[in-house]
């Protein structure tokens, strides 16, 4: 039973919140009426809000980082603000190395002292307050107007920050969902749903442009909002891989005929989102004599318990081998015979981070899970075979099918151009190409 002494402090934190955003609300209103503006300059300038940046080393840093690079060798004038979230970059810090990130300033906001417990009063992903931080640190800084405001999330307190400091700065803003916030299937990214989609419907209304990993992801965002006449202003850009990640294979070619031993490389996590259980199964029934049973190799996070699993590894069908530098990953992946990537029912819309570093190799997919964005991309550039979690016997099939393959079977035309087309740095060239058109045509009306 919760003691009055207690309640007394929840209710008394919970006034300091409303009070603090009713004092916010008033800064907000003068930093409008200040109305900060730019002069139009022949350097583009652009703030970038994003939780995921260096040092703090996450799964998200690949896109943000790749983004300014691009920005940077096009002579913007790139700064970035990173809102800090205490769950960001900690499970595998120190396992993923990056390139350079050449940003012209970094601006790091700590978390607040004063943590929003979950439920007191409407919060968003990654913390209402931390964004009032955000856009409170910005103006303390003397960052100039920039012409562009960046929001690249999750978290999406980035989202709601970038649109503030958009409004002050009478400049566009651009959203970059590496994932969807309200519209998740899983709702993994939701704290209080109603406040939340308020929110992201403002954001989206005030965007200049969009961009989405997947068409899924687009056309349910366009659904959801129904912002059917603003179509135009999404833009799918998939999270894209790095040339500098691949080796040459020139002296290592895929072996072609049927292999003694077909060794499967499954790369991330072993979460429940996942149909790896039905892959276990499927090695766990292989008929042929042990010593010819195909081996899984799981590189990533490992810290599952499942008794399958466990008994697999005993019986030397899987080798667990955790978290491994980035550097060696692509060497890795081929050193394999097949390539598995798994999604659970629920997850249609979204596509495997690691598949993209999949289809950059030479290496057969085997994709087990629903048909939705993956499968339909690995069936288009033929790069594979899919098939659902539920039945065994059609994913061991598979998996010898793709095992006794001609090595170039699966690397064809449609895949390599894919590969030109996806490279991070073609993708970042895009969006900065739309931004450049934008830009100019409204200078070109102000003068």
């Amino acid at each position: 039973m919760v003691s009055n002494s207690a309640k007394i402090v929840k209710i008394g934190h919970t006034l300091l919140h409303v009070a603090d955003r009713g004092v916010f609300a008033l800064e907000r209103a003068w930093q409008r009426a200040a109305r900060h503006s730019g002069l139009p300059t022949s350097v583009p300038r652009m703030v970038l809000v994003t939780t995921d940046y260096p040092p703090i080393v996450s799964g998200g840093i690949y896109r943000t980082v790749g983004l300014v690079n691009a920005a940077k060798a096009r002579r913007w004038k790139v700064e970035v603000v990173v809102p800090r979230v205490s769950h960001k970059g900690r499970s595998i810090d120190g396992y993923m190395e990056l390139r350079g990130a050449v940003a012209d300033r970094i601006l790091d906001v700590p978390p607040p002292a004063r943590e929003l417990k979950r439920g007191w009063i409407r919060d968003v992903h990654g913390g209402f307050d931390q964004a009032m931080a955000t856009y409170r640190a910005v103006h303390r800084e003397p960052l100039a107007p920039p012409d562009v405001v960046l929001a690249s999330g999750p978290s999406f307190l980035g989202f709601v920050a970038a649109y503030w400091l958009s409004l002050d700065w009478h400049c566009g803003l651009v959203l970059d969902y590496r994932d969807e916030w309200t519209t998740h299937s899983h709702q993994l990214f939701l704290r209080t749903p109603k406040f939340e989609r308020q929110w992201e419907r403002r954001c989206l209304e005030a965007a200049e442009w969009v961009t989405v990993t997947t068409a899924a992801q687009r056309d349910n965002l366009i659904e959801r909002f129904g912002l059917q006449d603003r179509s135009d202003a999404f833009i799918v850009m998939p999270n894209g891989w790095d040339p500098e990640d691949c080796v040459s294979r020139a002296d290592e070619p895929r072996s072609s005929g049927v292999i003694a031993r077909p060794q499967i490389g499954y790369f991330g996590s072993l979460r429940k989102t996942t149909y790896i259980p039905a892959v276990v199964a499927a090695l766990r029934d292989h008929k042929g004599a042990a010593e010819k049973a195909p081996q899984l190799h799981v590189y990533g996070d490992i810290r599952v318990a499942d008794s399958a699993l466990d008994a697999a590894v005993e019986r030397g069908n899987i080798l667990l081998h955790g978290n491994v530098p980035r550097s060696e990953v692509f060497a890795l992946m081929t050193s394999m015979d097949v390539l598995l990537a798994s999604f659970a029912a629920g997850l249609e819309d979204y596509m495997p981070g690691k598949l993209t570093d999949y289809l950059a190799t030479d290496r057969p997919i085997l994709f087990v899970g629903p048909d939705g964005e993956a499968a339909g991309l690995i069936r288009e550039l033929g790069a594979g075979l899919c098939t659902n979690g539920e039945d065994a016997n059609a994913i061991g099939e598979a998996i010898a099918e793709l095992a006794a393959a001609p090595a170039d079977r699966f690397v064809t035309p449609e895949r390599l151009d894919w590969r030109r087309c996806n490279e991070r740095g073609v993708l970042a060239a895009r969006l900065l190409d739309r931004l450049e058109t934008s830009l100019s045509a409204a200078r070109a009306s102000d003068r």
